[in-house]
């Protein structure tokens, strides 16, 4: 009776353990982005830009995020969407007008694979140059800026809004220091890179770009800065 009574005991203390005890843990894929700005502070009319990392996996089985499309938004309005490549990376970039402090978000929206994130960085927009006439383009936003053989910089450009009037070319500045840029050469409405030919290996570049309409010219793009071959 005793043997029996204990066996029931111990049945009942592992029927408990087996219904009480936690699911083995499953590792699902996060979404973790990292985002940083060039600069926390700008001046108006001018573009913020940064960069963005999206990596995907869970502990330390983590991978970049190719392919993955953010939204961008600034004090909770979108001001543009952008595509991670295949290191999971994206640059951000976009013109402020309004001075004060500001939030920027990227957001991504998740999807069968991967969980939804967001990251938030906040930034001031301080007085700078006027605003540029009505009606002529945005300013572009250069996203690719390298030396990839000798002799050669190579940039790649946004289309910006026209302001209502087709864009008609652009046109690239550079300088030697940042800020002091001059006319090096221009390119077609549909154009969106350039080849600078004339570069001297082992010298420093900065580069702008602008958008030019029948109302006239935007204001400078994003300011990148290349290391010729």
């Amino acid at each position: 009776m005793v043997r029996r009574a204990l066996s029931a005991a111990v049945g009942v203390i592992v029927g408990l353990a087996l219904v009480s005890a936690p699911a083995a843990a499953t590792s699902e894929p996060v979404t973790k982005i990292t985002f940083t700005l060039d600069a926390v502070q700008v001046p108006a009319w001018t573009n913020l830009t940064g960069s963005v990392l999206v990596t995907t996996g869970s502990g330390p089985s983590t991978q970049p995020f190719a392919g993955a499309q953010l939204s961008v938004a600034v004090d909770g309005v979108e001001v543009g969407v952008v595509t991670t490549d295949v290191a999971g990376a994206a640059a951000v970039g976009s013109l402020m007008t309004v001075e004060g402090p500001h939030t920027i978000r990227v957001t991504f929206a998740g999807d069968a694979l991967h969980k939804k994130a967001h990251r938030d960085v906040g930034f001031t927009v301080t007085p700078g140059l006027p605003p540029p006439p009505a009606g002529v383009p945005d300013a572009p936003f250069i996203f690719i800026a390298e030396a990839p053989a000798p002799g050669l910089v190579y940039l790649e450009w946004t289309v910006p809004e026209d302001g209502g009037s087709p864009i008609m070319g652009y046109r690239v500045f550079r300088g030697p220091s940042s800020g002091d840029e001059e006319f090096l050469l221009s390119r077609g409405p549909l154009a969106t890179s350039a080849d600078d030919l004339t570069a001297d290996a082992g010298s420093t570049y900065y580069y702008v770009v602008t958008a030019v309409n029948a109302n006239g010219e935007s204001v400078w793009s994003n300011e990148v800065v290349v290391t010729a071959r």
